[in-house]
């Protein structure tokens, strides 16, 4: 898939007094058809949980990302060592296919922080430029993705010139880092805007207390028609509301395509503690533990997974795991199951909310949307 053009639809006007919110809508066409933001995609650990429950209801596919962190073992096998580079090469065939209906699809290999401190820059430009055809065009992909690779500033801009790509052929998404030196992340993205072409950006999320001065520089381009800002790596909930942080970002900040932070993806099996699996809630957007969700009286979690009046397999499974969900304090598997359960009720109900949020922005009713949820409490947000 290419990324054909960005077509900026609507916005609302930033308040003049702090806090601001940064709400617009954008439609991406690709040449699989057309989307709009702002969008949450659905990553690999997603789907993963989707089949650790598992369930027959399938999850949004319109944009969908997946973020491999390598480390040097793994960078090392996928140059070096034919056996584990091809379960390198298997897992990213498998992704593709399970995402082969979604408009947009970005993938991500980043190199760990500690392997970028050891290299110089001809090796970090090596890997950038090998996972770009071994792992991405020669598996099919034309919209290539390249990693954050921490390079002095002169030799950032001169790869970027070098490797920005965008024709009926192929398209291009550089990847930067909030946690980066302001001044130089000032920069780049200057230098990008200066190409005045349709471009995802994509940056690796931080929290917005540690890196104000890189958020600012990132809500300056509020104003670009032509660029929009992809946030990986998000933490789930915001530490100081408990609000999702997928949903508080794309209001509080200017990103406009979210996706949920990948780690290991599965739960710790030492200490099965029940509450330390959290539940997302569609119409507050509260992240809260699940002795607090099941027992709200107003929440109907089977219903919220919006299941299809045929799938009665779904509803059957669903209705015996919440009943025995105390057994889960005891078993492993049960508790593996809640936990996965948890994620893939997420990644089911939040794109519905953020469709709504969608039409709210063009209805010009985003406030409302604020004071209707926990967003209102969120400290990049509250004021409204």
């Amino acid at each position: 898939m290419i990324i054909e053009d960005i077509q900026f639809i609507e916005d609302l006007e930033k308040p003049k007094t702090a806090p601001f919110h940064y709400s617009r809508v954008f439609k991406i066409i690709t040449d699989n058809g057309e989307i709009l933001t702002p969008h949450k995609t659905t990553n690999r650990l997603e789907y993963n949980a989707r089949s650790g429950v598992p369930l027959l209801k399938k999850l949004s596919s319109e944009i969908t990302s997946d973020f491999k962190l390598l480390d040097s073992k793994k960078i090392e096998a996928f140059m070096t060592d034919d056996k584990k580079g091809t379960q390198i090469i298997n897992l990213v065939k498998q992704f593709n296919d399970i995402t082969r209906r979604s408009i947009l699809r970005i993938t991500i290999f980043q190199p760990t922080s500690d392997v970028l401190a050891r290299w110089n820059t001809p090796e970090k430009i090596k890997f950038a430029e090998y996972q770009a055809e071994y792992l991405q065009s020669k598996l099919g992909s034309n919209l290539i993705t390249y990693p954050f690779l921490d390079l002095p500033i002169s030799d950032y801009l001169a790869f970027i010139d070098s490797h920005h790509v965008r024709n009926e052929y192929q398209s291009t998404i550089f990847t930067l880092d909030m946690g980066m030196d302001p001044t130089y992340l000032k920069i780049i993205l200057d230098h990008m805007a200066a190409k005045q072409e349709p471009m995802i950006i994509a940056l690796i999320h931080k929290q917005w207390d540690k890196t104000i001065p890189q958020h600012i520089i990132v809500n300056s381009f509020f104003g670009n028609k032509k660029i929009l800002f992809f946030a990986c790596q998000v933490g789930r909930k915001d530490k100081d509301s408990n609000t999702s942080n997928t949903h508080a970002i794309s209001v509080g900040s200017n990103f406009d395509i979210v996706a949920l932070s990948q780690g290991h993806g599965y739960p710790p099996n030492d200490e099965l503690i029940l509450n330390k699996i959290m539940f997302y809630s569609p119409s507050s957007l509260l992240i809260d533990n699940i002795e607090n969700t099941f027992s709200d009286p107003s929440r109907n979690i089977i219903k919220e997974f919006n299941l299809p009046m045929d799938n009665y397999l779904d509803l059957i499974h669903l209705n015996r795991i919440i009943k025995g969900y105390k057994g889960a304090e005891k078993h492993y598997k049960k508790y593996q199951i809640l936990f996965y359960l948890a994620r893939v009720h997420e990644a089911i109900t939040s794109p519905i909310i953020f469709s709504q949020m969608r039409e709210r922005i063009l209805q010009k009713d985003i406030i409302q949307h604020i004071n209707d949820t926990n967003l209102k409490n969120v400290p990049m947000i509250r004021g409204y």
